[in-house]
């Protein structure tokens, strides 16, 4: 009986492990993808469009671009609030 407690809690600990590499993985490829997408946004800003219609794209493209790299940076700075040890 005993044995087979002892059992369960290892699998439980591979199935703990595997769950905080999985998490870290793709904290790890979340904070890749929002730096592309920030260094995108700082590439857009540094541009001069000329015409108006250019001005209205750039405009549009810097609102999406934001807008996901806003909601991207949200789950790495809870994730990084979370594994802060004190």
């Amino acid at each position: 009986m005993i044995s087979y407690q002892l059992s369960d809690m290892v699998k439980l600990e591979k199935i703990k492990m595997e769950v905080i590499m999985m998490s870290t993985t793709f904290i790890g490829i979340l904070g890749i993808v929002t730096m592309i997408i920030w260094i995108m946004v700082s590439t857009e800003l540094s541009k001069s469009p000329k015409k108006k219609e250019e001005k209205e794209n750039s405009r549009r493209k810097l609102i999406v671009l934001m807008s996901a790299g806003t909601l991207l940076t949200v789950p790495l700075v809870f994730s990084l609030i979370q594994n802060i040890q004190l």
